[in-house]
């Protein structure tokens, strides 16, 4: 009898980040606050039969017969389905950590969330299957067991693996939770399919930029953004802040052409994570709608979408 569950994976954005300078592993070390949007990846898993097997004594080699099927995406092709995806990556890591000699997997994906947009899509979608695998295993292992696993795959997947609104700092994995700002309605942009920044890419012209001395400083610190996020004694949408935006417009005029669009309505526009996804904060549904569809005349791609607590919602077949 095989087993089914439905995730929705929640996606991202960072109302502020701060990226230092570049250590000596390679990594940079950051500050910002996350926050899950009402914008969900579907994906279904389904355990099939002889599954949850103990690798027996002397085994070397696990098996994993694996099939993933993207649905309903004009990205599609830019999603790999092999080895390199990360849902294969987390199904492999659930494996060594349970000591699972095999397992027969059918995931099926809809995405909506941006290919290599800034949102998190990759990283909701790895979150989604260590949640999922766990609990149709039956649930051997702990949230810091699985929050452990996260930081294995990805800086920002220990965040989407717990939703909300956080701060993080470290590499980003370092967390600490943040009352939900809850009357947040954003605007957001979406790249062209065809359009995607790669991490690496932004974090080596960043980089480049930095060594130049022009990076542009927050206005205010991230304990003060903190301040005025919690209690809205003024506007939160002109603080917004990523050290990250430079390096997007940079690399990407569809980037600048966005934000230039959305600045001169009088609003902040600000890139999310490595973007190239634009987005801004409208101050209510009327004047977001307006803006949505002057955007959508102009040839963009935009939805209005709210904060949500949840890194997911979940159907048990």
């Amino acid at each position: 009898m095989s087993k089914r569950l439905s995730v929705f994976a929640a996606a991202k954005i960072n109302l502020y980040l701060k990226v230092g300078e570049k250590q000596i592993d390679d990594y940079h070390q950051i500050e910002t606050i996350y926050q899950t949007i009402d914008l969900f990846d579907r994906l279904t898993f389904e355990l099939l039969d002889k599954n949850n097997e103990e690798i027996p004594s002397g085994a070397s080699r696990k098996s994993l017969e694996f099939k993933l099927t993207i649905v309903n995406s004009l990205q599609k092709d830019l999603i790999p389905t092999d080895k390199t995806n990360l849902i294969y990556k987390a199904t492999r890591l659930i494996m060594d950590k349970l000591k699972i000699s095999h397992l027969n997997l059918e995931v099926e994906l809809e995405k909506k969330i941006p290919v290599a947009g800034g949102l998190a899509g990759g990283s909701s979608n790895a979150a989604a299957t260590l949640f999922a695998l766990n609990y149709l295993l039956g649930e051997p292992l702990s949230q810091s067991d699985l929050l452990n696993l996260a930081k294995e795959l990805g800086s920002d997947i220990p965040f989407v693996l717990l939703g909300g609104c956080m701060l993080g700092t470290g590499r980003g994995d370092q967390l600490i939770r943040l009352p939900e700002p809850k009357d947040l309605l954003f605007l957001i942009v979406f790249p062209p399919a065809d359009l995607q920044l790669k991490a690496k890419d932004i974090y080596e012209t960043f980089d480049q930029i930095q060594e130049a001395n022009s990076i542009p400083k927050p206005e205010i610190s991230i304990e003060k953004f903190i301040e005025v996020l919690l209690s809205r004694k003024s506007d939160i949408s002109k603080y917004l802040f990523n050290s990250l935006e430079e390096s997007a417009i940079s690399l990407s005029f569809w980037v600048d052409k966005v934000k230039s669009l959305i600045d001169a309505k009088g609003y902040k526009s600000l890139v999310s994570g490595s973007g190239p996804t634009v987005f801004t904060i409208v101050p209510n549904q009327n004047q977001g709608l307006n803006l949505l569809h002057e955007l959508n005349k102009q040839g963009f791609t935009a939805q209005l979408h709210q904060t949500t607590s949840e890194a997911f919602q979940v159907i048990i077949h």
